[in-house]
């Protein structure tokens, strides 16, 4: 990440350019942002400024209505600036495990198995939405609250979404086939509800669903290893790694968007 001023210790980086997923390196953003818009805001309150019908707004959507009586100055709005942030950098150190639920569940009867396959498919996707949506509802209500207190913002809200959407195209595709019945369901999709189905199917139609499954997903998982010069997936535990560490990249790209994102509004970043 480039950046200036305090930049350089803003959440780390890894190996290859991404942010570590610890809660150190979350905490570090929140604290950073924090740092910026208390000062602002306590600073504004001092001098007499009161926040704008338009924060005020977005203010009610976070608090109930009997305690916006305690944010009628700017002095605490940074209070719920860094509690939503810290919600939003809780669900992507949690997403990591998204996948990592089933080998909890393992020992549990059938039915509960059954269910977590179908529901797994649409968390995952769910909680990228999640992220998305509420990241940019706070990059806006962040940007609103900074001009209030004579900051000079740059709102990153558009680019944002257009960096998450553009990154994470796939899985919110997914999450629209999921979704809408209209919609053709991919292969995942097919395989996922076929596990499970409560009435029994044809044998020869399961048959083939899985051998067009595996002759599409398994070359195309070891062709990738190999341009990427790892060793090829030749076993199911193998498939399973490459699944959970590809959630840990997932969340670490979501880290470093919204890293980015916040740390640019309020100019700690370039």
């Amino acid at each position: 990440m480039e950046t200036r001023k305090r930049g350089d210790t803003i959440i780390g980086s890894g190996s290859d350019d991404l942010p570590p997923l610890t809660a150190e390196s979350t905490a570090k953003l929140a604290q950073l942002m924090t740092d910026v818009i208390q000062v602002a805001c306590e600073g504004a309150s001092a001098s007499g400024l009161i926040p704008s019908d338009e924060t005020k707004k977005f203010l009610l959507k976070r608090v109930s209505p009997k305690n916006t009586l305690n944010f009628d100055s700017l002095e605490r709005y940074w209070v719920v600036l860094f509690d939503e942030l810290s919600q939003i950098l809780d669900r992507i150190l949690a997403y990591q495990y998204v996948v990592q639920y089933r080998k909890v569940l393992k020992s549990g009867p059938n039915e509960l198995l059954m269910a977590w396959q179908i529901h797994s498919q649409s968390l995952r996707s769910g909680e990228l939405y999640i992220v998305q949506d509420r990241t940019s509802e706070f990059l806006k209500f962040l940007s609103y609250v900074g001009r209030d207190c004579g900051l000079t913002i740059s709102d990153q809200t558009k680019a944002f979404e257009k960096a998450f959407k553009k990154t994470f195209e796939r899985r919110l595709r997914e999450r629209h086939r999921v979704v809408h019945a209209h919609e053709r369901p991919s292969w995942e999709s097919r395989i996922i509800s076929l596990s499970g189905q409560t009435s029994p199917l044809p044998e020869d139609a399961i048959k083939v669903l899985l051998l067009e499954t595996f002759e599409k997903t398994i070359p195309a998982l070891q062709r990738v290893s190999s341009q990427l010069g790892k060793e090829p997936p030749m076993s199911v535990e193998a498939v399973e790694k490459i699944h959970e560490e590809g959630a840990i990249k997932e969340a670490r790209l979501m880290l470093d968007l919204v890293a980015k994102a916040v740390l640019t509004t309020v100019g700690l970043m370039r």
